[in-house]
């Protein structure tokens, strides 16, 4: 049985190993250039949310999705990765941030030599858009890579083709083209109808249990995707977004 549990970055031991086990993805895809960037800031701030699986026999963390909330004074990863080459994101991001906040799925790993089930990646993506309602998230933007490319599509992920090159970037590095995509998380007129229901029960049930067929194997999957604490007060979490004082941010 696997566990999806979700943990905001107020629980500092388990975000920073999660942290270290993606590095260590990166590293093997040879993907290191980025590694300071994804982990050292946003360990110290209170808007990322991370979910991790939890291999039950062994109790170890075998994979992990974060979910990144934008404030006026962070950016999301996506953002800060395309603005030098397309200024235009901000504006774009702007815009679905009038509809409610904007948050974007990032930093997927899977250890497959420890769990190799494929429906493991869309549960991830799956359970980043049951917290979604928790935390007022009304777009969920991301990098779509060839790796994910039809999990986003069964998810109703539209591609941003407005942006320079239809949206396409060398992301994480000139190896790897991916598409910046966004999906409107309330409704999910774009999902695929088992998925929405799926997610829809899952929002009404958050800390549930099911079990799913792959190739003749049953699965079992237990979802603890209940916020609580401090990160389920979303008021306290973004005070500084009513602060009209604030203008911006500045990239360095």
């Amino acid at each position: 049985m696997i566990t999806l549990k979700v943990y905001d970055s107020f629980e500092q031991d388990i975000c920073e190993f999660y942290a270290r086990k993606h590095n260590e993805a990166l590293q093997n895809y040879n993907l290191s250039n980025i590694i300071t960037s994804n982990t050292d800031s946003w360990l110290s701030k209170n808007n990322s949310y991370i979910i991790v699986a939890i291999l039950e026999s062994t109790q170890e963390i075998v994979g992990g999705i974060r979910l990144k909330i934008r404030t006026k004074t962070d950016l999301l990863p996506l953002e800060k990765a395309i603005l030098h080459i397309e200024p235009n994101i901000n504006s774009l991001v702007l815009d679905y941030e009038k509809k409610g906040h904007v948050g974007e799925v990032c930093a997927l790993w899977i250890d497959r030599k420890k769990y190799s089930d494929k429906a493991l990646s869309m549960n991830f993506f799956i359970s980043c858009l049951v917290i979604c309602e928790q935390l007022k998230v009304n777009t969920l933007l991301g990098f779509i890579s060839p790796q994910v490319s039809k999990i986003c599509s069964s998810l109703g992920f539209k591609v941003e083709e407005s942006l320079v090159n239809q949206g396409c970037f060398y992301y994480p590095n000139k190896n790897y083209i991916s598409k910046i995509g966004s999906l409107e998380t309330k409704t999910l007129e774009k999902t695929e109808k088992e998925l929405k229901v799926k997610i829809f029960n899952l929002r009404k049930n958050l800390n549930t249990t099911e079990t799913i067929e792959e190739n003749s194997k049953k699965l079992t999957y237990k979802y603890e995707l209940e916020l609580k604490g401090k990160s389920k007060n979303i008021n306290n979490l973004f005070q500084h977004e009513l602060n009209p004082s604030i203008q911006g941010a500045l990239i360095v």
